[in-house]
C-alpha cells in the first residue's frame, strides 16, 4: 500500500514523462540516425528531460493543442450544415 506523498511522487513521475514523451522521442530519433547533426547542436544522451528536451516537448504540445482546437472549431454542428 502506497502512502500519499509516494502516490503524489508517482503522479508526478508519470506526468513528467508524459509531457517530455515528444521532446525526448526527437532526441533519441536525433541520436540514433543523425548522431552529426547532433553532435554539432550538443545533444547528447544527458539532454533526455533537459531543457532541450523540454523546449522541444512544450513547442510540440502546443502544436498538438492549436491543431486540435482547430479541428473542434471545423467540426461545429453549425459547420456542418
Amino acid at each position: 500500500m502506497q502512502d500519499g506523498f509516494t502516490a503524489m511522487k508517482s503522479v508526478y513521475d508519470s506526468l513528467k514523462e508524459l509531457f517530455f514523451a515528444p521532446g525526448n522521442l526527437l532526441i533519441n530519433i536525433l541520436l540514433e540516425h543523425y548522431p552529426h547533426w547532433a553532435d554539432s547542436l550538443g545533444i547528447s544522451e544527458d539532454s533526455y528531460y533537459g531543457v532541450a528536451s523540454g523546449v522541444l516537448s512544450f513547442c510540440i504540445w502546443i502544436g498538438l493543442v492549436f491543431l486540435l482546437t482547430k479541428l473542434l472549431d471545423w467540426a461545429t454542428p453549425d459547420r456542418l450544415e
